[in-house]
């Protein structure tokens, strides 16, 4: 027993789940909650959507008037055969005639008699089950059209189910709806087929018949006779065209209403009581049901609450007629087999079963997970019960809901009561369970109190500790980067302010190159944070391109000897011969790599040397990440191994700890303390990015070792491609002179790109607005679009999309130029149709690269154009002799040369052209000069000229 005990203390939830799910199922079998499940069900079609007006069917019916004015029911065989001839003489696809005809009521039987002969879609009805059984029309029994007029109820008296066929006296007799429905399909050239015999499922144009077998719904087999589906209704409100036997008989209705359709004739006189209980006659559905019907009239009437609520003693509000219901049932096949409209269909008992005990596990888990969370496990234990079961009811009902829209009838009732029972059992035990242990938390909470009172004193210490080395950092690094950052601010000001108030630019040149060289080396700082920020954010990713190794690791190793040379030291490269000559790696991050490393080497080696070594080792490990690199899955790959020693000042136990964090640096005195701390943390985690890590070897006083394995892809290529293009040599384009669109707001940053580009022989429109920009693009033909994305009075990505939809614009290239690093500026301008996208500030390669590559530009580097201006400078001399010009203005044009007086230079030569014409080449020479901003070539050219 004490095992027992222990058992269930320990499975008490699965016990829960276990007995409140078979006692449901058990239930739910037998039928203890079947009149609720026909509620839910009869609830569910009530809510649903009313569909459209059934245009296929006309009902032709017996009202309480007809039967005043004719005198007599049943109606005369005459009145029906009169009925009958008027209906046929508008061509119906089919009449159903849903009135017992056993017995003659004459006057009019034989001519009653006839036309049943004669009309091949007139359908009968004959009584086959139940008390009082009535025969069909002796005629159309012979001639097989006769439909069974009977409906199944269910316990509750209503109608929710209908007969397809049953058997009747060792015959299968096909109901009413469904031989009426078969006819009119056989004339729409849809026929029945057997898709499986041994189960009686059938396909009918779209749709695919099943039948109740008595295992689904909560129906059993005895509940069930002959071939049975559930009753799809259409609408709450009758659906149906209606007319009265007196306006057929009077010629009052028009034959559109009845050609090529179905006329189903039957009673809605109250007094011959041919009505039944549907899924529509609750009272508490009447209010929505007559609103309806009133929506559907167009009144503007409204109704009392005794009227919209329905009056018990008025049958139609209530119950349906026969005849309408048999229409329904004849819409229900026709949409199934012609529209595809859901037959609705139950699950298997199985099936419910596992409905039931997935909502007792909800209920049970679902109860107990949140009762011990938070808010409720501090709050009264009766209030997440309650919006559990709330919630669940909810999602229950939505779910059912949208189950019957798709065709489907679920089990709602034994599933909500399953979900209510296990969530108060729940909610008991975890009362229980709380009340256990209580008192035991308590002693627990005593106990620990000291330990957590010392915990959290230690936990305070160790905090401030941090805190505190936190700080010293944060000062360290301020203080650092104030130093590196106002050394290069230093000569950038100074010798802007040099230049300022110099007299002769061309002899401040040296000035230019050291701001140049502080302005880069501050860029340098910048990036270094960047990168740093943009690895920690997962936002840099590499970009694989194939390089020639060993080119790339000489070029990269000779940056350093001059340093090296200057201090004195060593520096060596050993590149193995096994080496490839191709691999496939991303050369900015694998040279700021290696840059980084062998700076660090030289900067902290007072003496001795340092070496960079790169050779193969034979791994069948491929780095963990080396897919991303591999572009090729035929590519072979080989492992590289990079190593860059050197003999400086070393590193002890406690520097190596802290070597690969951000804003550390081992430094021996404040001299070597320079650079931002960041460049070996950068290197760190590039190298992870590319799949390897990071080693180190180091003790004090003997130098350091930094090495890395890479896994790159390597290709066999009969060519070695140029690593890049010197593009400092670059003077001039070749062929005729691009005219490129600048869209800037900046008049310093169009200044820069126009003094880059003008010299180049570009022409350069410029425009602050995009206005002004869709203005020049009006005007002037372009070559190329370069546009910041931060406009005054529009949005550079918009200003791209619209570029990208004018006719004159849309195959131009557009670069977009942006100071944004870390927003998505370059995927949203790419996305909008920018042809490149390039960071501020940028390097001259970077946009003659660009415009390179998309305006296919050809250039005329310094050797040809060396070459070409003195083969034009010969050409001027030969032309102009020396002699031809004066000394005077050879001196001033020379003096305004040196001085960088350009501007003036050029004034003077169109002045001189006009006083002497037959110095028009002369003149010519020195302005395309000028122009091209050839300072040098100017000065040699007339230097040339003064010494002749």
């Amino acid at each position: 027993m004490l095992g027992l005990s222990r058992w269930l203390k320990r499975f008490e939830r699965e016990v829960i789940v276990a007995l409140v799910t078979t006692t449901v199922a058990l239930g739910s079998t037998w039928g203890a909650f079947q009149r609720l499940e026909w509620l839910a069900i009869d609830t569910l079609l009530v809510l649903r959507p009313a569909e459209s007006l059934e245009s296929r069917l006309l009902l032709v019916t017996v009202q309480e008037a007809d039967i005043t004015a004719l005198g007599r029911w049943p109606l005369s065989d005459a009145v029906l055969a009169n009925l009958l001839e008027t209906l046929a003489a508008q061509n119906p696809r089919v009449i159903g005639l849903d009135l017992y005809r056993d017995l003659p009521q004459n006057p009019g039987h034989e001519r009653l008699q006839a036309l049943m002969a004669e009309l091949p879609n007139l359908i009968g009805v004959e009584k086959a089950f139940g008390s009082g059984t009535v025969a069909p029309p002796p005629i159309l029994a012979q001639n097989h059209r006769v439909g069974l007029a009977d409906v199944p109820e269910d316990g509750d008296s209503k109608i929710r189910r209908l007969i397809v066929s049953a058997p009747v006296e060792r015959e299968i007799k096909l109901g009413f709806a469904t031989r009426v429905s078969l006819l009119y399909l056989q004339q729409m050239g849809v026929n029945l087929e057997v898709r499986e015999e041994q189960t009686h499922h059938y396909q009918l144009g779209q749709a695919q018949f099943s039948p109740l077998t008595g295992v689904e719904g909560g129906y059993s087999p005895a509940d069930l006779g002959g071939y049975q589906i559930f009753l799809n209704y259409r609408s709450p409100a009758s659906p149906f065209d209606k007319v009265s036997v007196s306006d057929v008989v009077q010629g009052r209705v028009s034959p559109e209403l009845i050609r090529d359709r179905i006329v189903l004739i039957g009673s809605e006189a109250e007094s011959i009581n041919d009505f039944f209980l549907t899924p529509y006659s609750q009272a508490l559905y009447q209010y929505r049901l007559n609103q309806y019907r009133l929506n559907a009239a167009g009144s503007s009437e409204s109704l009392s609450d005794g009227e919209a609520w329905g009056n018990p003693n008025r049958a139609p509000h209530y119950l349906m007629s026969g005849v309408e219901v048999h229409a329904h049932g004849v819409s229900q096949i026709l949409s199934s087999a012609l529209d595809g409209r859901p037959m609705i269909r139950f699950w298997h008992h199985y099936g419910e079963w596992g409905w039931i005990l997935l909502w007792a596990a909800l209920g049970t888990y679902g109860t107990w997970r949140g009762l011990i969370r938070e808010p409720f496990k501090e709050q009264s234990t009766w209030l997440y019960p309650l919006l559990l079961v709330t919630g669940g009811t909810l999602v229950m009902g939505a779910i059912a809901y949208g189950s019957l829209l798709s065709g489907w009838l679920i089990p709602t009732v034994s599933p909500l009561l399953a979900f209510v029972a296990t969530t108060t059992l729940t909610r008991h035990r975890y009362h229980q369970h709380q009340l256990r242990t209580f008192t035991q938390r308590l002693q627990d909470y005593s106990n620990d109190l000291e330990r957590q009172v010392f915990e959290r004193t230690q936990e305070l210490e160790a905090a401030k500790q941090a805190a505190d080395a936190a700080n010293i950092a944060k000062s360290e690094f301020l203080a650092n980067m104030s130093h590196e950052l106002r050394t290069p601010l230093n000569g950038i000001l100074g010798y802007a302010q040099i230049l300022q108030h110099a007299k002769d630019l061309n002899s401040q040149r040296r000035g230019v190159g050291v701001i140049y060289q502080c302005g880069t080396y501050l860029l340098e700082l910048i990036n270094d944070i960047l990168d740093l920020s943009k690895i920690e954010a997962r936002k840099l990713e590499l970009d694989p391109k194939p390089i020639p190794l060993k080119p790339f690791l000489l070029q990269a190793a000779q940056m350093f000897k001059p340093a090296a040379e200057k201090k004195g030291i060593s520096f060596y490269s050993e590149l193995d011969n096994s080496l490839p000559k191709l691999v496939i790696a991303d050369d900015k991050r694998l040279r700021q790599i290696l840059v980084n490393l062998i700076s660090n080497a030289v900067k902290f080696t007072p003496k001795g040397s340092v070496s960079l070594s790169v050779y193969p080792v034979n791994s069948s490990k491929l780095s963990r990440d080396s897919s991303e690199l591999d572009i090729n899955k035929n590519t072979k790959k080989n492992c590289i191994k990079f190593t860059v020693t050197d003999t400086g000042v070393g590193m002890t136990p406690e520097q190596l700890e802290k070597v690969f964090l951000p804003f550390e640096q081992v430094k021996e005195s404040q001299k070597l303390a320079e650079g931002t701390g960041l460049g070996l943390a950068i290197c760190c985690q590039l190298i992870r990015l590319m799949g390897s890590e990071l080693h180190v070897d180091s003790q004090p006083g003997q130098g350091s070792r930094f090495y890395f394995e890479l896994t790159l892809p390597t290709l066999n290529s009969k060519e070695t491609p140029i690593l890049s293009r010197d593009y400092s040599k670059i003077t001039s384009v070749s062929g005729t002179c691009p005219c490129l669109l600048l869209v800037d707001p900046s008049a310093d940053s169009r200044s820069i790109m126009s003094g880059l580009l003008t010299p180049l022989g570009f022409s350069i429109l410029e425009a602050a607005t995009a206005q002004e920009a869709l203005d020049h693009l009006n005007n002037h033909h372009l070559d190329a679009i370069l546009t910041d994305l931060d406009l005054p009075d529009r949005d550079g990505i918009s200003l791209i999309e619209s570029l990208r939809q004018q006719e004159s614009s849309a195959k131009l290239p557009m670069i977009a130029l942006s100071s944004h690093v870390f927003t998505d500026a370059r995927e949203r301008s790419l996305d909008a149709g920018a042809t490149a996208f390039l960071t501020k500030p940028f390097h001259r390669s970077d946009i003659l690269q660009l415009l390179e590559r998309h305006l296919q530009l050809r250039w005329i580097v310094q050797e040809d154009g060396e070459r070409q201006q003195s083969q034009t400078s010969k050409t001027v001399e030969k032309t102009c002799p020396p002699e031809m010009v004066p000394d005077t203005v050879i001196e001033e044009l020379l003096h305004l040369a040196r001085k960088g007086n350009l501007k003036d230079l050029k004034r003077r030569a169109k002045q001189l052209e006009q006083d002497h014409p037959q110095l028009r080449p002369f003149t010519d020479h020195l302005q395309n000069l000028a122009g091209q901003y050839q300072e040098r070539a100017l000065c040699e050219f007339l230097t040339g000229y003064q010494t002749q």
